[in-house]
């Protein structure tokens, strides 16, 4: 009696493990979904010259520029709008430009200029470049939310 009793326990324990065990995965989106979700705004702007040490210039930027936003849509095309606050009035609210991805999806390319990706998840975006002026190099990266 004890032995079927047991029996029963571990066929019961063993589908309670399986059904639990296959639970589906939640959808992973894809880049095109993340970035394309919602407008990005400034979260932080970081900079540095060789291999000297980063620093955070957001907090001297003009609120102006913290304020602007950037929309991504699914035809490969981007608002970029000034926000509440213009940094020069004669500057249109809004303006249209063209993105894709490049390089396997790593690298985001924004009209000409190219950008690595370094995160892009449902409530964050990184993108940093460099370039090198003589000997020294310029790197930045900046930092976008919702």
């Amino acid at each position: 009696m004890q032995k079927t009793i047991l029996k029963i326990l571990i066929v019961v324990c063993f589908f309670c493990f399986a059904f639990t065990a296959c639970k589906k995965d939640a959808h992973s989106k894809s880049k095109t979904e993340l970035i394309t979700q919602q407008a990005w705004q400034f979260a932080k702007f970081e900079g540095k010259t060789n291999n000297g040490a980063w620093f955070d210039a957001y907090p001297t930027m003009a609120s102006c520029l913290k304020d602007n936003r950037f929309t991504y849509y699914t035809n490969h095309t981007y608002v970029f709008d000034e926000g509440a606050t213009k940094c020069d009035v004669a500057d249109p609210q809004t303006s249209t430009f063209s993105w894709s991805f490049t390089d396997y999806e790593s690298k985001l390319l924004l009209n000409s200029a190219t950008y690595t990706i370094d995160q892009l998840d449902e409530s964050t975006l990184v993108l940093s470049t460099q370039s090198t002026s003589g000997s020294n190099t310029y790197y930045s990266r900046v930092t976008y939310g919702h």
